[in-house]
């Protein structure tokens, strides 16, 4: 099954499609926001909060508890904290959630999630933190403008935004993809600074184009995103600015820049 993001489109893997009556309705509807999350974005696993489950689905929390649970013991979904600990259990999902923890949601299903070219096994057999978490670094087939709307796209997804309020202009975006960024380093910047920044009512603002692609900051929000990616997705860190930029290899998105 192909990979590929087809604009308006997410693919979604047979194993899902072709054994429709094995799973209850929330089930399915659980199953699917976690295909739109994942395969719809190339990436391996994806944190989502209850909250944000609950309102996707359209059903209510102990519906959606359930049906979480049911696929984890059924092996269809793979469910783990930000450092690939597996959350096996009810309790332990909910203990992580109350600690304001970030739960990540992995289709077994999902070709990105498979590890060493073998398809991922069962839940309880396998190590999540081996999943990939994004794919074909250099995919930048589209042209500037369709590359600027789908990232637009992933961000209004990421931050819920829809309708009035959804970004239809990515300040300092395309300058940002003309100096030579990729679209997974401006998906990294995005979920980096989500992490850091959501559940804090004076920095959420900041969530928006002009301040995440500008040049005065994406060079060392990249910097503190590929750290933050290789430390396991663990809890951004919050060094000066400066040496980031300093050290950041990928410096020459600073030079000429307008």
């Amino acid at each position: 099954m192909s990979t590929g993001k087809v604009s308006g489109m997410t693919p979604t893997p047979d194993a899902i499609l072709d054994n429709l009556s094995q799973f209850s309705d929330t089930e399915l509807r659980v199953l699917l926001v976690v295909v739109r999350a994942t395969i719809g974005w190339q990436k391996g696993r994806d944190w989502l909060t209850r909250r944000e489950i609950e309102r996707r689905t359209g059903r209510k929390r102990s519906a959606v508890s359930e049906a979480v649970g049911a696929l984890v013991e059924g092996g269809h979904l793979i469910v783990t904290d930000e450092d690939g600990n597996q959350l096996a259990t009810a309790e332990q999902r909910k203990r992580l959630g109350k600690a304001r923890g970030k739960v990540f949601y992995a289709l077994a299903e999902n070709p990105l999630a498979r590890n060493s070219g073998k398809t991922c096994p069962k839940s309880k057999q396998v190590l999540a933190r081996n999943l990939v978490t994004t794919t074909n670094t250099h995919n930048n087939k589209h042209s500037y403008k369709d590359r600027v709307s789908i990232l637009l796209d992933y961000l209004n997804e990421r931050t819920n935004r829809s309708g009035p309020t959804a970004f239809k202009s990515g300040d300092g975006l395309r300058a940002r993809l003309t100096d030579g960024a990729t679209d997974d380093d401006v998906r990294l910047v995005i979920d980096c600074k989500i992490a850091e920044w959501q559940d804090s009512d004076k920095m959420r603002q900041f969530l928006k184009p002009a301040t995440l692609f500008s040049v005065k900051h994406f060079p060392a929000y990249l910097t503190e995103a590929i750290d933050w990616d290789q430390r396991g997705r663990r809890k951004p860190s919050k060094g000066p600015k400066q040496a980031a930029r300093s050290n950041n290899k990928y410096g020459h998105l600073v030079k000429g820049a307008k």
